[in-house]
């Protein structure tokens, strides 16, 4: 049974597919992964038999490249918006089934926005994306392994976005006393994406109501995620870790208020030095 299916589109990120495909039969065997190219063989259907092994995996991974947004058919169509195109099948078909979604971006690629995209595919920005890259390939890899792990050790459930979003990040920072924020490398309740994001107030409204995270205004009915704080004391300073949502913060915090942009540069800088273990 394959239970990652490595989702594409060739003339965007068909090396880089290949590759990837490579290192995950390596770490989790060759049967537990699906690539096109590789495991339909001459003759078959080719949309049954995607359908069929979809219906067989845990885990689509999504990977975008510079071109994914903007491929185009003959006519200079959007491709995602066509009914027949096979990355949009393949993505809707995870989406309607809550197989979990791994947006994996290589090539220098960014998420895109939720406008960006076609209303039936808006909801992939929900969900936690990895970067892959060149430099950091096989680390970068071994993250999206240990995500898959997890998401399997916590039964496969899609994963979710970290909100990091404009004065989300600061309103979160100040919430938990300091004003860096990690993940945290453990099995949280509440798996939260490593990329960071920013949402549309719109985008914050779905996210909240799909993840039943209590806002007061927009989502007041809900309870929130299960908190399990720590204190870990590390040579850089004392963190404050949530072992419920997998965050963890710096304790004391800047020492001065700051804007936003003053906050970005501050955490930049913190992750540039490692602090505390982290770089995200």
């Amino acid at each position: 049974m394959a239970s990652v299916f490595l989702c594409y589109r060739r003339e965007d990120s068909r090396a880089d597919a290949g590759r990837l495909y490579d290192r995950l039969s390596a770490r989790l065997g060759a049967h537990n992964v699906f690539m096109d190219i590789d495991d339909i063989a001459a003759g078959e259907n080719f949309v049954e038999k995607l359908k069929s092994t979809l219906d067989q995996c845990n885990h689509l991974l999504l990977v975008i490249g510079p071109r994914w947004l903007g491929a185009t058919d003959a006519e200079g169509h959007p491709r995602l918006s066509a009914p027949n195109d096979f990355v949009r099948l393949e993505v809707l078909t995870a989406l309607e089934r809550g197989i979990n979604l791994i947006p994996v971006l290589v090539g220098g690629a960014h998420m895109p926005e939720r406008g960006e995209l076609p209303s039936q595919l808006a909801d992939v920005v929900l969900h936690q994306a990895i970067q892959i890259s060149d430099e950091r390939f096989h680390e970068d890899t071994d993250r999206l392994v240990a995500a898959i792990r997890r998401a399997d050790h916590q039964g496969g459930a899609p994963s979710s976005r970290r909100l990091v979003a404009g004065l989300a990040l600061i309103a979160l920072a100040a919430v938990a006393g300091g004003w860096a924020l990690y993940a945290k490398r453990a099995n949280p309740a509440v798996v939260l994406r490593t990329v960071p994001a920013r949402l549309s107030a719109q985008d914050a409204k779905v996210m909240l109501a799909t993840r039943a995270f209590y806002d007061r205004e927009w989502n007041g009915a809900a309870t929130g995620p299960r908190h399990d704080f720590a204190t870990e004391v590390t040579p850089d300073g004392v963190l404050i870790v949530d072992h419920g949502t997998g965050l963890a913060w710096q304790k004391e915090g800047s020492g001065a208020a700051m804007s936003f942009e003053e906050a970005e540069a501050f955490v930049r800088a913190l992750n540039e030095r490692r602090y505390g273990g982290f770089s995200d």
